[in-house]
Formats: structure tokens, C-alpha cells, sequence
């Protein structure tokens, strides 16, 4: 197999990371996205990509903008949302003034979701 390129980014990265999170407990009439639902057996696979796919960038990267979306993220229980924000935060680091967005179903947050929320300084949900 040929080494992939490593220099993925500019010279100047941006400041900004979306990541998606494609699992759903069910797919929405209105909803366009890609996402995966009732198939929570996949999150593990999930994580192990994209863990790869980030180790493919060179060093770790400042942003002032991260950015959960999906599908929806707070339907992952915590103990993979907080392996999920280990995996970004190996590659992504916020900087002073960050905005941390997660998308999230109101019917999902749980007293142990929001510890581990807080823990990795989510300051904005969006619902």
C-alpha cells in the first residue's frame, strides 16, 4: 500500500473542526444527513476510524471553533462520548475564547452525560 500524504493541511490550518458523529437512535422525516441509526454496534468501528483518519494529520492543531454535529452525539453513552473527545482532543486543542459545540437531544441528557460534557469544557449545546 502506498504512505498516504501526510501534509494534509495548508500552511496556514484553519481554526476551526467539525466533527460528525453519524449515530442517531432513529432517522428524523426531515432529516438529510448522513447518519446510522439504531446500529449503536457500529460506535466502537466508528471510533477506530476516525482515530486513523486523525492520525493521517501531522502534530495537533489550535482551534477556536469545534464543532460536534451529526446524526446526533449526545446519543452516544458517556463513556464513548468521552473516548470520542479523547480521540479529537489527541490531534485538537482549543484556544483561549473557544467556542465547543455538541449537537444534543434533549431526551439523551443525562446528569452523567453533562459531567463528562463539562469535563471536556462544552459551552454551548445546540438542541
Amino acid at each position: 500500500m502506498p504512505e498516504r500524504n501526510r501534509s494534509l493541511l495548508p500552511d496556514d490550518p484553519p481554526r476551526a473542526a467539525y466533527i460528525h458523529v453519524p449515530f442517531c437512535r432513529h432517522r428524523c422525516g426531515y432529516c438529510n444527513f448522513a447518519l446510522i441509526a439504531d446500529r449503536d454496534d457500529l460506535v466502537e468501528s466508528y471510533l477506530s476510524a476516525l482515530r486513523q483518519e486523525l492520525s493521517w494529520l501531522d502534530g495537533t492543531f489550535e482551534v477556536d471553533t469545534l464543532y460536534f454535529g451529526g446524526g446526533t452525539p449526545s446519543h452516544l453513552p458517556p463513556p464513548l462520548l468521552e473516548q470520542l473527545f479523547q480521540i479529537v482532543f489527541e490531534r485538537f486543542t482549543l484556544a483561549a475564547g473557544f467556542e465547543f459545540t455538541m449537537e444534543a437531544n434533549p431526551a439523551d441528557i443525562t446528569t452523567d452525560l453533562v459531567q463528562v460534557m463539562n469535563a471536556y469544557q462544552v459551552n454551548r449545546v445546540s438542541l
